[in-house]
């Protein structure tokens, strides 16, 4: 139960169609900004930038809260800050931060006092164990060990969008499904055609890289076609007015998604304020 953030697997669930729900802001011609509705709530990747931000601290915030739960309850732990998994991380880097000194602390001990450990860090005696996560359970009051009590404490950006994951993701299907998104879609790919890109929808685009990137075959050329491609591909979005037609149809969608969901998400942007004192607090008494 390696505390490893991975977020671009957050972020994939977030922006798994592309750039039409990561970046629009990015690649659409200022003609068709627009000011999207869930835009005012945090964590729906309409900034990843500041999404991001916030969930490295929050993740620090949560290491700090876990050691000074650990040491209370009398146990060593060593704070190891979460790394982010992308593309700017070497495998490398991922093998080093998998290493947790707390693991291997806990192997060193007996196995009574290595499942008194991890009971007290996660809740379970062997978080590795086969069904550990169905007996994990941070959202029970006491559950989790000190690593259920920190995410309780801050439960963070991205929480809501958690909650609300299956809502969401209709939502993105409905978008893609769309007679509107369609049609551009099919404008796109005509014009990626004609500049000999094999692409159906800006998807495929992004989903190569993903392969590539899993796959380790991301060389310094893929990397010159890639960024090319993507930049032919944003000429076609604003020429075919895929862009438009995205950012009118997310929109609708995204207003109809708030009206449903208003006193969640109202909520959420509370719940953060108020985690903003804890952060400043935790961080504060570790000065």
């Amino acid at each position: 139960m390696r505390r490893v953030a991975l977020v671009c697997a957050v972020l994939a669930g977030i922006g798994l169609l592309g750039w039409q729900f990561t970046s629009i802001a990015q690649v659409v011609q200022p003609s068709v900004r627009y000011a999207s509705p869930l835009a005012t709530y945090p964590g729906f990747g309409h900034d990843l930038a500041a999404d991001e931000a916030r969930f490295d601290r929050e993740s620090m915030a949560r290491e700090l809260l876990i050691e000074q739960c650990m040491v209370q309850k009398g146990y060593a732990y060593e704070v190891v800050p979460p790394i982010r998994a992308s593309s700017t991380v070497s495998s490398e880097e991922i093998v080093t931060a998998m290493d947790d000194p707390n693991v291997r602390h806990a192997e060193s001990l007996s196995v009574e006092q290595r499942e008194d450990y991890y009971m007290t860090l996660y809740g379970v005696a062997d978080p590795n164990a086969l069904g550990a996560d169905e007996l994990y359970d941070k959202d029970r009051p006491g559950g989790g060990g000190c690593q259920g009590e920190a995410f309780a404490t801050v439960p963070g950006v991205y929480a809501v969008r958690g909650q609300l994951n299956e809502a969401y993701i209709e939502l993105r299907r409905t978008m893609t499904e769309d007679t509107r998104v369609h049609a551009a879609e099919e404008a796109w790919s005509a014009c990626m055609a004609d500049l000999g890109y094999p692409y159906n929808t800006p998807r495929d685009l992004l989903a190569e890289m993903d392969e590539a990137t899993l796959t380790g075959n991301v060389t310094e050329v893929f990397e010159q076609q890639h960024r090319q491609a993507t930049e032919d591909g944003r000429a076609c979005g604003a020429k075919t007015n895929l862009d438009a037609t995205i950012a009118e149809v997310r929109a609708e969608l995204e207003g109809t998604f708030i009206e449903e969901h208003q006193v969640v998400l109202d909520q959420h942007v509370e719940n953060l304020s108020q985690q903003d004192v804890v952060l400043n607090q935790v961080f504060e008494e570790t000065e």
